[in-house]
């Protein structure tokens, strides 16, 4: 028995991202899917800026972090309401590394036998696009699989 062709939406809750879901869902309804995987990734806190903080008795403001992990969370519950919306099912992760967005999903999509990423372009341009890329172009260079880029 063949395994269900897997879809996998890189999110952040902006724009692009919804762009990108919409075009999934399309992706997913021609195809049968009931269920596709919605990846929100982040850079996780370096342990460095941990001692540094440590060096200099500076400590993270009380309730700080929760607020980011409430964010996180907030925006992963989003993207499952919009899911139950168009009757698709949502499996929603957060992924956390130090080697940033492009390349969590890239490997989580590997790890995980990704078929397709279906990913939002932001459109940066200028010393931005030269100096660091774009998350969308870091994605398609290194998928072992198909990426559609939705603008």
């Amino acid at each position: 028995m063949t395994q269900p062709y897997k879809i996998l939406v890189g999110w952040d809750g902006s724009d692009q991202a919804r762009k990108a879901l919409k075009h999934a869902f399309g992706m997913a309804k021609r195809r049968g899917l009931s269920k596709i995987t919605v990846a929100y990734a982040v850079k996780k806190e370096s342990e460095l800026i941990g001692s540094l903080l440590d060096s200099y008795k500076l400590e993270i403001p009380e309730g700080l972090e929760e607020l980011k992990h409430s964010k996180q969370r907030s925006l992963l519950k989003e993207a499952e309401e919009i899911g139950d919306q168009e009757n698709i099912e949502i499996e929603a992760r957060l992924l956390k590394s130090m080697n940033g967005p492009a390349a969590s999903i890239v490997k989580f999509a590997e790890e995980n036998d990704f078929d397709h990423v279906v990913i939002g372009f932001r459109g940066e341009t200028g010393i931005s696009r030269i100096l660091l890329g774009t998350v969308a172009e870091k994605i398609v260079r290194r998928a072992h699989c198909s990426v559609t880029v939705v603008r």
